[in-house]
């Protein structure tokens, strides 16, 4: 773990003036490299390193709108791309939930008067749902693999503000629980 996280001491920090497409280019050639050479955990760490320098920006609100920046447009979308989409959503939700704290807040509230539990409890209640579907569908002879997401804070946001969005507020979304069954 040290030696890993010794690759990160080493790893390239982007200050806001450095934006110039060749470096961002071989920022993003490096996190692409990572992940073919599946260094997973030095993947994680980077992002965890990310997310945690935030904390320590309080005061800086360049650096910190910087970093948000980063991680929202580039190394949420890397995740997504490299099949981390947990890792991505994430993110997303960390950046939102510090950007924009107000309607963080405000979506959460409204997941949870709609659902009637917070987004820790609906998981719990999908995970323990997909159990019981599964060892039931066993038992009549089906070999069924079940997945489950509890829609993001992020996402619900997202889905509602984006222009043109046939969703006017979380009433009109249909997927905030969603569980799914492959024979």
């Amino acid at each position: 773990l040290l030696k890993t996280f010794n690759k990160i001491r080493d790893f390239e920090y982007l200050q806001p003036s450095q934006l110039k497409p060749s470096i961002l280019m071989r920022y993003m050639n490096s996190i692409y490299l990572m992940a073919n050479r599946g260094e997973h955990e030095l993947m994680l760490l980077y992002f965890a390193d990310e997310l945690a320098t935030i904390a320590t920006t309080k005061d800086d609100s360049e650096a910190r709108g910087f970093i948000c920046a980063k991680l929202y447009e580039l190394d949420a979308s890397l995740a997504a791309m490299l099949g981390m989409p947990h890792i991505a959503t994430s993110i997303r939700n960390e950046v939102f939930m510090i950007q924009n704290s107000s309607e963080y807040e405000k979506t959460k509230n409204d997941f949870e008067n709609l659902t009637k539990m917070a987004q820790e409890d609906a998981e719990a209640y999908l995970e323990k749902l997909a159990n019981d579907l599964g060892a039931i569908l066993c038992e009549y002879g089906f070999n069924v693999e079940i997945n489950y997401r509890v829609k993001s804070l992020w996402s619900i946001y997202h889905k509602i503000t984006k222009e043109n969005s046939e969703y006017k507020s979380i009433d009109d979304l249909r997927d905030l629980l969603a569980i799914r069954i492959i024979l």
